[in-house]
């Protein structure tokens, strides 16, 4: 086989080398054009996202313009306004006050009134255990009505709080004691 001479390797280099500019060159062009178009990727989010925050804002300002409304078309039909949490003063309740709260939220949907003697078999707890814990849902400002008939003592939710406890969860129930309640 045959070498190829000075000038013919001189010429097979500057081929390749005119070759590999441009694709240098076709690579530089597309490299650019993709940054452009992540430039035009970046400021497409940003404007979303600043569309998405503005929708936001403007959400939480009908939602307060639609309560106004609410209570101004009840004050004009002479009704009453909503009670509110602040109605209530309600310290922090402990896991188990919190169950004795749902075991009597429950059982009252049903029925005006329980026993201590209901509250604790739905519990599996004793009468002295819902007893001690209904005082202290009382204490701490949980509205039970308490009324007496041939010496038993009937318990019941106050109706208003009983309304704002489905509407706003303001004893703060976990989801773990909905599960305790289908048991």
């Amino acid at each position: 086989m045959k070498q190829p001479d000075g000038k013919q390797q001189f010429l097979f280099r500057r081929e390749h080398q005119d070759l590999r500019d441009d694709i240098n060159a076709f690579l530089l062009q597309i490299r650019e054009e993709l940054d452009d178009h992540r430039e035009a990727l970046n400021a497409n989010t940003n404007e979303i996202e600043s569309t998405y925050e503005l929708m936001n804002q403007m959400n939480a300002r009908l939602d307060k313009f639609q309560e106004r409304l609410d209570e101004l078309t009840l004050l004009v039909k002479h009704v009453p306004p909503s009670i509110t949490t602040a109605d209530f003063k309600l310290q922090p309740l402990t896991g188990q006050e919190k169950e004795v709260f749902f075991a009597l939220y429950v059982l009252t949907e049903t029925t005006p009134a329980v026993t201590y003697h209901q509250l604790a078999r739905k519990m599996t707890t004793s009468v002295e255990a819902v007893s001690r814990l209904i005082t202290t849902l009382i204490s701490k400002g949980v509205p039970v009505d308490k009324k007496y008939s041939n010496g038993n003592a009937f318990l019941g939710l106050d109706p208003a709080f009983r309304q704002l406890q489905a509407k706003q969860n303001v004893v703060k129930l976990d989801t773990k004691l909905s599960y305790w309640s289908s048991n």
